[in-house]
């Protein structure tokens, strides 16, 4: 499709610009016509290359108007579709694929565990795979015998001590979850100060600086100090000459805008003690956000 209407549009462009400065420069014949179009399809010399007869004759508009809708436009983005759509029932294929194979090896080593045990797999005998995974594939982490005794109990639905088929199964997606022990999110105040962290007044505190009241007053924050940067960094930003304060960088606070910019930094500083404290360094630093925050107060401590 797109061909044809490169051709259709190379010949029409050939000989209604026949003789003109835009068909000696860009269409002088119908192979270089074609060329032409091509380029404008990637948009590499489109505006510029329809100036010249634009600016002799605006009904040419038209004419570059309706092949960048036909052809950019119109069929570029359904090549683009139907690439996706070719893409996404690939991976869909893909993935359908890899279920099968997954289930088809699972069932296959059931079997060979299960010999002898009445159709189940033992706990130890479970355990004893992990071992050798550990030991073979890299991919899987160093589990513990905790961990094991984890993933035993996570599959052994029925509380049976065995492992079914159906259960067997959901080996391959259990060996992939990430266990993390409740004590390494034990905050500071939790574990220094119990009576304090059950009594009401810091309770109230954790409700607090983890709703989303408390995000928003931090993001209007944000944006009040975003307008007193802008203000004070206006020229700069409009590419005029400034002259620059001596005073400004000598660690002195001698101005307002100095005591402001103070006053913003303790703010965020007084949000991440309050964030770490209630939230404990663990699961602070887990938040992309609460590490983005983080990284900017320290820079603004150190400026």
């Amino acid at each position: 499709i797109l061909a044809i209407i490169i051709l259709f549009y190379g010949w029409f462009g050939t000989v209604i610009f026949y003789q003109t400065e835009q068909g000696i420069e860009s269409f002088p014949n119908i192979f270089e016509s074609c060329w032409t179009l091509w380029i404008m399809v990637t948009t590499a010399n489109y505006p510029d290359v329809s100036m010249p007869s634009v600016n002799d004759n605006r009904l040419a508009v038209a004419y570059f108007f309706s092949f960048m809708v036909l052809s950019f436009f119109y069929v570029m983005n359904l090549i683009l579709a139907v690439a996706v759509n070719a893409y996404d029932d690939n991976l869909d294929e893909r993935k359908k694929s890899r279920a099968e194979l997954s289930r088809a090896l699972l069932t296959e080593a059931f079997k060979l565990l299960a010999k002898g045990n009445d159709d189940s797999v033992s706990k130890k005998s479970l355990q004893n795979v992990m071992t050798i995974l550990n030991q073979d594939i890299p991919e899987i982490k160093l589990m513990s015998q905790e961990d094991k005794d984890i993933v035993h109990a996570f599959l052994d639905r029925d509380g049976s001590e065995s492992i079914s088929l159906e259960e067997f199964l959901q080996l391959g997606s259990v060996l992939l979850l990430e266990f993390s022990k409740e004590s390494e999110y034990t905050t500071f105040i939790k574990t220094r100060y119990p009576a304090f962290h059950a009594s009401s007044f810091f309770k109230k505190l954790s409700e607090t600086i983890q709703s989303a009241g408390f995000e928003w007053v931090i993001d209007t924050v944000l944006g009040i100090n975003a307008i007193v940067i802008l203000r004070q960094d206006h020229k700069i930003l409009l590419g005029e000459d400034v002259s620059l304060d001596p005073h400004t960088n000598d660690g002195v606070i001698d101005s307002f805008d100095e005591g402001l910019e103070t006053v913003f930094t303790m703010i965020y500083v007084v949000e991440a003690m309050l964030k770490i404290l209630v939230l404990g360094r663990k699961k602070y630093f887990e938040s992309p956000r609460n590490i983005f925050d983080f990284g900017i107060t320290v820079m603004a401590i150190s400026a």
